[in-house]
């Protein structure tokens, strides 16, 4: 490996800027076309992306973490002359005073291999996730296109969420090794209601993660954790 080279799961600030300003090129655009692309998988709207837990246990490990940061990314497939965008987050470590301290960590290239299907539309032992998850899997809810007021907040549109390392530390204690064991992080909408600007009080939908450890099997090894209180902006 070359000193250019990152570890496999890493991607180095320039690949992260890349990544990331393909997001905001994204959801910036009022043709939602290009992020539907973004979120399909096997034909299907794309339920999650995992991690290695080993890579997870790494990036908790690190000296000086209080907070884990998840971006929203768009990394791309090429295959012949076509190009193919697909969403997909980055996870790094930061301090309290909101520098980052770790690599980046990339999820796993789920459009290079055939994916696993995780807890896909498994209940999972919290009412209020399910709820959130089926909003984002059942077409009945909001029909299968993903649109731009997913990602809309007062502060615009979301770039990503800001967790307390305490939500990735805490469940590590269940699983059992590390090293068929994944991180699975999950999409769900938030159902709530919003006062607009014109007064009128609407029902809101917006994008958020779900964080699960599962076994080799596939199987939650623990309750998952959200973090609804960090989103980016403005907390980026």
């Amino acid at each position: 490996m070359s000193a250019q080279d990152s570890p496999v799961g890493i991607i180095s600030q320039q690949v992260f800027d890349q990544y990331s300003s393909r997001w905001v090129e994204v959801i910036g655009n009022n043709d939602t076309s290009l992020l539907n692309q973004c979120f399909q998988a096997n034909r299907q709207k794309l339920p999650h992306v995992t991690f290695p837990a080993l890579q997870i246990a790494r990036l908790v490990s690190t000296v000086g973490a209080t907070h884990v940061k998840a971006r929203f990314l768009v990394a791309t497939q090429t295959q012949g002359e076509l190009l193919f965008p697909h969403f997909t987050l980055a996870l790094f470590a930061t301090d309290d005073l909101n520098a980052r301290l770790s690599s980046y960590y990339l999820a796993d290239a789920y459009w290079e291999t055939d994916p696993s299907p995780g807890n896909v539309g498994g209940e999972v032992p919290n009412v209020l996730v399910n709820f959130w998850l089926n909003n984002w899997l059942n077409d009945k809810v909001l029909g299968t296109e993903v649109t731009q007021a997913m990602f809309n907040s007062p502060y615009g549109f979301l770039r990503g969420y800001t967790f307390t390392i305490d939500d990735f530390v805490n469940p590590l204690s269940q699983v059992k090794n590390l090293e068929d064991a994944t991180l699975q992080i999950s999409f769900g909408l938030h159902e709530f209601y919003r006062t607009g600007t014109d007064g009128t009080d609407a029902l809101n939908y917006t994008f958020g993660l779900v964080v699960q450890y599962l076994d080799g099997l596939g199987a939650p090894v623990d309750d998952p954790s959200f973090d609804m209180s960090q989103p980016c902006p403005p907390n980026c």
